[in-house]
């Protein structure tokens, strides 16, 4: 905005403009990140609702499939209800399958499993992207820089993904997935 106010008639405005674009935007993202991380210390989940956790998987791997037509999606969804928070499940889901069209290849490999045990449920999702070098130093701490500004993204996801289980009463782990990326498992009291 500056540059523009300077020299109103250089011919570079519209690169300008393009750059002041794309940083509101991510300075969007990065508001709205730092807001939900706040709300989820703050409320109380409704965890007394019925989530169909297997027609959401089920929805969120064809709408990665139809973002790119080209990806392999293994999915092993068996059918599961749980007494939870819809929207927190809904917020936790669409984390993991945008950190994935974010920061992997379009056709990089994915696996999406979901199995009943006796008294939770459990979720593994794995990508073939290139996964995080240091899980251990990385995975939960805020505005990790390897993998956001490059992406679009906050560096918030995994901070939000972990939060979000641990009010859901839940565990969540990272790991380096088979497929060679990330891989997530997530345990859910049913």
């Amino acid at each position: 905005a500056e540059l523009i106010s300077q020299n109103p008639q250089s011919p570079d405005i519209q690169r300008y403009l393009t750059t002041m674009r794309t940083e509101s935007d991510r300075m969007e993202r990065l508001i709205a990140d730092l807001l939900l991380l706040a709300e989820l210390g703050e409320s109380a989940p409704h965890l007394n609702e019925l989530v169909n956790l297997s027609d959401l998987l089920h929805r969120k791997s064809a709408e990665l499939q139809d973002l790119n037509p080209g990806r392999i999606i293994d999915t092993h969804i068996q059918d599961s209800l749980i007494s939870s928070d819809p929207e927190l499940i809904e917020t936790l889901l669409a984390n993991i399958f945008s950190n994935i069209v974010r920061h992997t290849p379009a056709d990089a490999r994915v696996t999406v499993q979901l199995t009943n045990e006796k008294n939770f449920v459990s979720i593994a999702i794995e990508d073939g992207g290139p996964g995080i070098a240091d899980l251990t130093n990385q995975a939960f701490s805020r505005f990790d820089k390897s993998r956001s500004r490059e992406s679009g993204g906050s560096g918030l996801g995994l901070s939000i993904m972990q939060k979000i289980v641990e009010t859901l009463d839940g565990s969540i782990r990272f790991k380096k997935s088979s497929l060679g990326g990330l891989a997530i498992e997530i345990n859910l009291k049913k």
